[in-house]
């Protein structure tokens, strides 16, 4: 669970269980077009033979999903030790019980309508379609069921998307004021005493998820009581499903211009991670398979569900992919590099490159994050910077397969004991290195170290993975320095 859920008190779980009775009374609003036409195959049996048309039908519409997901969990009263894939448990349910969840008066499902919908609600769920639909064809790339990887996407977007429904003005206020996610998050969670992640986990607690999607969605507690194979199995597949989010989240941005506004450089980067997991054409098959997915609400309002702003992007000559240094350039710029696996020294000269035609430090930044961290070795990690006014090193910058809500503000100064690397490494001149510790219960150790030695304007803090330089005799330490030496170049910081 995210530290900010772990930070609401007992006035805003009063609130937080009112909110969930609220929601569960009246659910998220369904294409009644839809419903009518699957009631109608439900009743002259056109579902018995091919149930898997139904569960098609059921997965377009992203009310209708969760609804049978919520339904069919409540109906079979799984057992505790119950580990679902979403999408299986819907394939795994026989047509009767859904004629029992489904045979029901549109307005016993939700009396909230799409047709009534503001264009913030719309735009929320645009969003999440186009990320649900990119995660489901980018899962390839990281061994993942692409219908594991779909259902993942709406889950961990479940909460946001119940309170634009349901408190759609204080929804909207919100995304008009903050600037980016994590901050919707914080002020939402100031505005209605609860966040969007802890309301999502509130609904989903009893659908028995998968504890992969319940990690996905913040809840860190979700691995706590399983063995140490199958927590190192959820860790994975957490981990490859964070993988493809960001670029996911950044689609499903630009796919509603009435929430976000998405910059033509990251969409540039945006672009390339697609092209290298997919090749050429995986930008035209998310596009494809967001038509597929949303056509029940292209339907209702066919001028509003246009995607073609995917297969938008900045012109060739500004990817990076057009620049690079050699090798020996590299290692003159930065000697730690040679210690680095052969990807990330393709990264980091490629890095180096957009430096030389003088790119501005924002793309450069956002190419390290994206393209060249994920092959670094690290599972994750998190640049952190001071707040001189609260003296606050505030998370700013995630990296890897963990959510920056994850990880909380620290003070700078050192911990009692010394067992927070963040705070140690503000007041020390050489990294933190720890051993089978970190920041979260999971992890296996840790470095962390001053961003600026002249200037201390932050810390930059990674978890080393068990894969790190398998085969090959790399060091964690100097990769890690490495990569610092780069951000700080981006930056230049001394």
């Amino acid at each position: 669970m995210s530290p900010l859920a772990k930070e609401v008190d007992l006035k805003h779980n009063v609130k937080l269980v009112q909110a969930c009775e609220r929601i569960a009374a009246n659910w998220l609003p369904v294409n009644q077009e839809l419903l009518t036409q699957i009631q109608k195959g439900l009743k002259e049996g056109a579902y018995d033979l091919s149930p898997e048309f139904l569960i098609e039908e059921i997965t377009s519409d992203i009310g209708l999903f969760t609804y049978c997901l919520r339904e069919i969990s409540r109906i079979k009263n799984l057992d505790n030790e119950s580990r679902l894939d979403p999408v299986k448990i819907l394939e795994e349910t026989d047509v009767a019980t859904y004629k029992k969840i489904l045979l029901v008066a549109p307005e016993e499902i939700s009396t909230l309508s799409l047709k009534e919908a503001q264009p913030h609600q719309i735009g929320k769920l645009k969003e999440v379609l186009v990320g649900a639909s990119a995660s489901e064809t980018l899962a390839e790339s990281e061994l993942l069921d692409s219908s594991f990887a779909f259902a993942a996407h709406i889950l961990r977007h479940l909460g946001l998307t119940l309170i634009a429904w349901h408190y759609p003005e204080e929804f909207k206020k919100v995304c008009e004021e903050a600037s980016d996610e994590q901050e919707i998050e914080v002020l939402l969670a100031q505005e209605l005493g609860f966040s969007p992640s802890l309301l999502g986990l509130a609904i989903a607690k009893n659908w028995k998820l998968d504890p992969a999607i319940l990690l996905a969605m913040g809840d860190r507690e979700a691995v706590k009581k399983l063995s140490p194979d199958e927590r190192e199995d959820a860790l994975k597949t957490s981990g490859r499903l964070e993988k493809i989010a960001e670029v996911s989240d950044l689609l499903g941005k630009a796919a509603a211009p009435e929430l976000y506004t998405v910059s033509e450089e990251d969409l540039v980067l945006a672009k390339e991670y697609i092209n290298d997991k997919l090749g050429e054409s995986g930008l035209r098959r998310i596009f494809e398979q967001t038509k597929k997915r949303s056509q029940a609400y292209q339907k209702i309002a066919p001028n509003v569900f246009q995607y073609d702003v995917l297969l938008k992007s900045a012109p060739k000559e500004k990817e990076p992919k057009t620049h690079s240094v050699t090798l020996d350039a590299l290692l003159k710029e930065n000697r730690f590099a040679k210690y680095c696996p052969q990807k990330m020294v393709e990264g980091l000269r490629k890095v180096y490159g957009m430096l030389k035609a003088r790119l501005e430090n924002k793309l450069v930044l956002r190419y390290l994050m994206y393209s060249v961290f994920p092959h670094t070795g690290f599972k994750r990690g998190c640049v952190f910077l001071l707040n001189p006014e609260l003296m606050l090193l505030q998370p700013k910058i995630a990296l890897g397969s963990t959510p920056l809500k994850d990880y909380s503000p620290y003070k700078a100064y050192p911990s009692a004991g010394g067992t927070n690397p963040v705070r140690e490494a503000f007041v020390c001149n050489v990294p933190v290195v720890r051993s089978f510790a970190g920041l979260f219960e999971d992890s296996e150790g840790s470095i962390a170290s001053i961003i600026g030695l002249k200037q201390r304007i932050g810390v930059l803090y990674v978890e080393p993975s068990e894969f790190l330089g398998e085969g090959q005799d790399h060091n964690n330490l100097m990769i890690f320095k490495a990569f610092l030496q780069t951000f700080c170049d981006i930056l230049n910081i001394h």
